[in-house]
């Protein structure tokens, strides 16, 4: 099983059910000391390198926005291994406009000064090394891995603040914290082990519901508000998605479902539990 397909196997289930169990296998990380050199050939693997936008586009500063429609479309076709057009991406949901208006420029904003990644073609190399090593691995071990391979990245704490910031972006979820800026809604902490811990612990459910409950097709976000008296409130952070409010008089609801489909890339086989 890839990390890929672990990953939204939890999510789109959480989604689409509401609530289920999800179990993952987990790879203890090896406390064997690992040369540079080796090192550089493993991150190698992981990163693989970003393709050029025009004018060298993904050389672009983090902080630049808004982005321009060529950094989006290599942005996610550099991410999840596309190869859509311009006339593919416009037709995604306006070229995932609500993902990056609404989640991608946020998040960069919000780490802005406490990250040590300076252009876009940085962050995506950090997103590539976690969706390599996120079922494995701990942040601690992919900071040393990143800092051994290139001193671009840096260290400390602002390198930590970057591998939030890719986790982040990656997985459209509230992962972690910045120190210097405030986050709405629901954080899922990143402990101690691999990320994909933390995932399926946020997303994980005590008790579920066996009641066969049958609604007709005209059902939908309009009747909830409708029959129930309950409000219906867009997020972009899925991991407030069915999280309920104000004394249980509102919803809230992921609209990222064009971006979440991404995951499902069959061609972006990230990482085996076996490696």
């Amino acid at each position: 099983m890839s990390i890929q397909s672990g990953i939204i196997g939890i999510l789109t289930r959480y989604i689409r059910n509401g609530a289920q169990q999800c179990r993952h296998l987990t790879v203890a990380v090896s406390k064997k000391s690992i040369s540079r050199a080796a090192e550089r050939k493993r991150l190698s693997m992981a990163i693989p390198p970003c393709p050029l936008g025009p004018l060298d586009s993904l050389g672009g500063s983090l902080s630049s926005t808004p982005i321009s429609l060529a950094v989006r479309r290599a942005i996610i076709n550099t991410v999840f291994d596309l190869e859509l057009t311009e006339d593919d991406f416009q037709t995604r949901n306006n070229g995932f406009e609500a993902y990056f208006d609404d989640w991608y420029e946020e998040q960069c904003e919000a780490a802005a000064g406490q990250v040590s990644v300076k252009t876009q073609r940085d962050i995506l190399d950090v997103i590539a090394c976690l969706q390599r090593r996120s079922a494995s691995d701990s942040r601690a071990v992919i900071a040393t891995i990143l800092n051994q391979t290139d001193l671009r990245f840096g260290s400390g704490k602002r390198l930590g603040a970057s591998i939030i910031l890719a986790a982040r972006l990656w997985l459209v979820i509230s992962i972690g914290t910045f120190q210097h800026s405030q986050t709405p809604g629901r954080i899922v902490p990143w402990g101690e082990g691999a990320l994909t811990d933390s995932i399926g612990e946020a997303f994980r459910v005590s008790s579920s519901c066996t009641d066969i409950v049958k609604f007709p097709k005209s059902f939908n976000a309009a009747s909830v508000e409708r029959v129930a008296g309950i409000k219906i409130c867009w997020t972009s952070n899925l991991a407030d998605h069915l999280s309920m409010e104000d004394d249980d008089t509102k919803v809230m609801m992921f609209h990222q479902m064009s971006f979440l489909e991404l995951h499902r890339n069959p061609r972006r086989l990230v990482c085996s539990t076996s490696v």
